[in-house]
């Protein structure tokens, strides 16, 4: 595990000094510094330096806290982040859950009030079409199932998430667990790829309404969503999941697993059904 050592701090602090002088150089003075995602496996080694040196305000967004790493390999990379959080000025908070640890971090630090700013998750476009080109464009149902080979008269489940191991392979092995406990006929279509692709494929081996389709651009996702009754993920340990947001807007409603913040974006019995991750009925 690539726990923290010391070479890297020095690298940090070398890094911090030549991004300065090259800035000097050219005359430029930044008005703050912005980090994104902060925590115990990531924290800000160059940006703390920087906004002590120039006197400039620390902002980030999506970071997190976990007191338990106070202790063992992470211990140093989470004083760091600490280090990184009492300098801040704004904290912009995205998953609620998040902002539960981090609230309760900034409760103690006393020489100055919570800078915690809480901000809704939102997609600001739409599909970009003019990126897609017109070989690919599906504008009808039947086009969808000739191309991924779905029967258009059954109804259509998508799962959308890349295969890889820990949560995500455990997210993929839950469905499986599920996916013969559906009483109606159905087609499910599996959108991505990864490192752990043959065995998430291996899941699904025994039954045949399950389609794979393989990575397929952000963009062209968006474009066939539509065509889908129901978008299915368990999200086992899931901080958000932005492709819940994209069902939605897509009008396609969404049965997840009530994890991390997903519960934030998916009103349970609304936009969607919020289940027990775990459970298999």
């Amino acid at each position: 595990m690539p726990y923290a050592n010391n070479a890297l701090f020095a690298l940090a602090k070398k890094e911090a000094r030549r991004i300065m002088r090259r800035w000097q150089q050219k005359g430029f003075t930044p008005q703050a510094w912005f980090t994104y995602h902060l925590y115990y496996k990531a924290p800000d080694l160059i940006g703390p330096i920087i906004c002590h040196s120039l006197n400039i305000p620390y902002i980030v967004a999506e970071a997190s806290w976990a007191e338990k790493r106070a202790s063992g390999g992470w211990a140093l990379y989470h004083q760091e982040v600490a280090k990184g959080l009492a300098l801040a000025s704004k904290v912009i908070c995205i998953n609620p859950v998040d902002k539960l640890a981090l609230t309760a971090f900034y409760a103690q630090q006393p020489q100055h009030d919570s800078p915690l700013v809480s901000l809704n998750t939102f997609i600001d476009d739409l599909p970009n079409t003019d990126k897609i080109s017109p070989s690919s464009v599906i504008s009808t149902r039947t086009e969808l199932a000739e191309k991924y080979d779905l029967d258009s008269r059954l109804p259509w489940l998508i799962t959308i998430a890349m295969m890889r191991s820990g949560d995500k392979h455990s997210s993929y092995q839950q469905l499986s667990s599920v996916v013969d406990l559906l009483q109606q006929p159905y087609q499910l279509l599996i959108i991505g790829d990864g490192v752990m692709q043959a065995e998430v494929q291996g899941l699904f081996a025994p039954y045949k309404q399950v389609k794979f389709a393989g990575a397929v651009e952000n963009n062209q996702i968006r474009q066939l969503l539509p065509h889908f009754e129901l978008l299915l993920w368990p999200a086992i340990n899931e901080a958000l999941g932005m492709i819940f947001l994209e069902a939605q807007q897509a009008g396609v409603a969404v049965v997840a697993g009530d994890q991390g913040g997903v519960s934030s974006i998916v009103r349970n019995n609304v936009t969607g059904i919020l289940v027990d991750a775990y459970k298999r009925d």
